[in-house]
């Protein structure tokens, strides 16, 4: 599935329900959390690069889960949060990189809805002046948020 800016009705004053997770050193005695790292391991393989500068084009700020917890259920699932390095942010390239991180991330989880997203647009400026790269935002971080479970808290 590909992520893109009209996928969501996502406006810039709707804040994100629920809280972040992110994975913690506990996390790595946890298999499912270790199978999570590895794949997105695999994934800035694929779609970053091996090579150690061309792997730090795009940096993985946070991943782990995600909990909102609401009046008569528990919503569950995971998030990434991603940023594109500030010396190469304003290439298309590296916004190709990172456009097609956030798409696996989101391939991971089939049959799951993306919550919440932001800064997306951030991904489709392609190649600008590097002067204003921080102007149009590009330094921002990106979030995604995938929920991938429901459980009911009724009686």
């Amino acid at each position: 599935m590909t992520v893109h800016k009209d996928m969501f009705d996502n406006p810039k004053e709707t804040k994100m329900r629920g809280s972040l997770l992110p994975f913690t050193i506990r996390d790595v005695t946890r298999a499912h959390c270790v199978d999570l790292i590895n794949k997105i391991n695999k994934i800035w393989d694929d779609h970053v690069g091996t090579e150690y500068l061309e792997r730090d084009n795009v940096i993985l700020e946070s991943v782990g889960g995600w909990l909102s917890q609401e009046s008569w259920e528990d919503r569950t699932g995971y998030h990434i949060k991603i940023r594109m390095h500030p010396l190469y942010c304003h290439a298309s390239k590296v916004q190709g990189r990172a456009r097609s991180v956030i798409n696996a991330f989101v391939d991971l989880f089939p049959g799951c809805s993306v919550e919440f997203t932001e800064n997306l647009e951030i991904l489709d400026f392609g190649d600008v002046d590097w002067k204003e790269k921080e102007k149009l935002g590009l330094t921002k971080t990106i979030t995604v948020v995938i929920e991938t479970g429901r459980r009911d808290l009724g009686d």
